[in-house]
């Protein structure tokens, strides 16, 4: 791997281009393949391990392509470390295959980063984020799916043929979630009496809420730079205005609580830029929207009522993470543990992305996988185009919610599509870069 790439480098690529040579590039299908193929990999029970053989591909691709990583990924490259090195602290046989699983996740949500990164001169962000689009279309009709069929789930093919071959690996509490898929999160036997929320075609409704915040503002933005009035600007904004309805349905309050945080991040430096009039026009807008969800699904009383049946055991689950990792701080304990204090809780590192770096890979481990968001953050915050305000808000709120949300295997693909967009080189205006091509005329672009 080598450094980022000059101007120079990247002026030289340009002018080759413009001389009608055919850039060195990387395939868009792999891509293409993950995020549009988002419908076909549920159906199928694979969404959940679909991310690593899709990553080996795009390794493979990069194996042969000059692969450079920005600045910043040193701290990812330190994390991957104390990630795999904690395997030393598994005893059990069950342990590996959980640690197995996560970390081919990290691996291949890292070839993933690293493929968006490099394919920057042929993949454009553009692109890009209308695969991130179609991800979303998925998601808002999987949640009107749950909303409609709350206790409807299905047996994939995945299930049918694990079943055959490995009935010990299709009775796993692991793989049994994966292949056996429900459209919404609802026990009606809950003590709380908590209404369906949400979840297709991901398992949890966090899942729902967590990849629904990050994508929003990326369809928000694809819709802003859709400027001619075409009926795909159309279509997106009644999207947008459609996708509110399962979101409200989740009473998700750590996706309202992202959503806010991408909201205020971006209007308060396009207000900084003199854009007030329409930071106040957007947030009257959003305001009324959200007002009006609020008095018609009664918000109120199911937040209520969620704050009650989850409050207690996640502050119990977080302080329980801070006591254990005092016994094994470097490398954590390779992967989540049982509770101590009440045999019904979840593992203790599951209720949240932070937490579940800590417990399972060390504080090292942690601090590093949370600093690489913040480095890409810092490093992005001089450029003041939307894209790169939304990318970076994008990541704030993300990084938030590895307090509460769990990332994988949804949500961590997303966020590091998002944080490769933020560190591409981003285009100036035509300049007469190295002078005129030999009389051509021919203008270059040199990026920042």
């Amino acid at each position: 791997m080598s450094a980022p790439a000059s101007s120079d480098d990247l002026e030289t690529t340009s002018a080759r281009a413009a001389r009608g040579a055919p850039p060195r590039g990387l395939p868009t299908w792999p891509l293409a393949a993950y995020f549009l193929g988002l419908p076909v990999w549920w159906v199928l029970g694979l969404i959940d391990v679909i991310m690593v053989p899709i990553g080996a591909i795009m390794a493979l691709y990069l194996v042969r392509a000059r692969i450079r990583v920005p600045r910043g990924f040193a701290l990812w490259a330190v994390f991957l470390f104390f990630m795999g090195a904690s395997i030393i602290e598994l005893t059990r046989y069950t342990q590996y295959l959980t640690f197995s699983y996560r970390a081919g996740i990290y691996l291949s949500s890292t070839v993933l980063f690293l493929y968006i990164y490099n394919s920057w001169r042929t993949i454009s962000d553009r692109r890009i984020l209308g695969y991130l689009v179609g991800y979303f279309v998925v998601v808002v009709a999987g949640g009107y799916l749950g909303a409609a069929y709350p206790s409807h789930s299905f047996k994939t093919p995945a299930f049918e043929v694990l079943d055959r071959l490995s009935p010990f690996l299709s009775n796993n509490p692991l793989v049994r979630v994966m292949v056996v898929r429900p459209f919404s999160q609802y026990d009606p036997t809950n003590f709380y009496q908590i209404p369906p929320r949400p979840a297709a075609p991901f398992l949890y409704t966090n899942n729902w809420g967590n990849v629904y915040s990050l994508l929003l503002p990326v369809v928000v933005l694809f819709l802003l730079q859709t400027r001619r009035h075409t009926p795909l600007r159309t279509v997106l904004f009644l999207l947008v205005l459609a996708s509110t309805v399962p979101a409200t349905l989740t009473l998700n309050r750590g996706m309202f609580i992202g959503l806010a945080i991408v909201a205020m991040f971006v209007g308060l430096r396009l207000a900084a830029r003199g854009h007030v009039g329409r930071v106040l026009a957007a947030a009257t807008l959003a305001g009324a929207i959200g007002v009006f969800l609020w008095n018609t699904f009664n918000v109120s009383a199911g937040l209520e009522t969620r704050t009650q049946a989850s409050t207690e055991t996640r502050s119990r689950l977080y302080e329980q993470s801070l006591h254990q990792i005092g016994s094994s701080p470097i490398f954590g304990f390779g992967v989540t543990i049982d509770a101590s204090t009440n045999p019904y809780d979840p593992k203790v590192g599951t209720q949240g992305q932070f937490w579940m770096v800590m417990v399972s890979h060390g504080v090292i481990a942690v601090a590093c996988f949370i600093g690489f968001f913040l480095v890409t953050v810092l490093l992005s915050l001089p450029r003041r185009d939307l894209a790169s305000m939304v990318y970076s808000a994008i990541i704030v709120a993300a990084t938030v919610e590895t307090i509460y949300y769990g990332q994988i295997p949804y949500g961590l693909p997303i966020v590091m599509t998002i944080a490769a967009l933020a560190h591409r080189p981003r285009p100036r205006a035509p300049t007469e870069a190295a002078g005129r091509q030999a009389g051509t005329g021919r203008r270059t672009v040199a990026p920042t």
